[in-house]
């Protein structure tokens, strides 16, 4: 585990993914939500109808990046949640800020 890895480690457990981290992802157009899909019990997705006051993101992918490339706490807080909770989820979405779209991938992973 990187140093970076063990302070988000540290911060996500002084910060969990709860009531208040959601109200802060929600007020920035994005949020968790439960699911079935292949990727794990739990999404990370852009909100479809963002409250009036929020400017909306334009897709899943534009909330992916906001929030793993942050340092805001509750980003954190969600990316943990994620690995947590739903790391099929966590690797995909880590795995698309890196590298973009999997056509364009240089990852041996991406060529399969």
């Amino acid at each position: 585990m990187t140093d970076e890895e063990k302070i988000r480690a540290v911060t996500a457990a002084m910060f969990p993914w709860d009531k208040t981290a959601r109200t802060l992802a929600r007020n920035e157009g994005w949020d968790i939500f439960e699911s079935g899909g292949s990727y794990g019990p739990f999404e990370l997705n852009k909100l479809d109808d963002p409250p009036p006051s929020v400017t909306p993101i334009q897709d899943d992918n534009d909330a992916w990046h906001l929030v793993a490339k942050s340092n805001k706490l509750h980003h954190i807080a969600a990316m943990d949640f994620l690995r947590m909770n739903s790391p099929t989820e966590y690797k995909h979405i880590t795995h698309w800020v890196k590298h973009g779209n999997a056509k364009r991938c240089p990852c041996e992973a991406c060529k399969r």
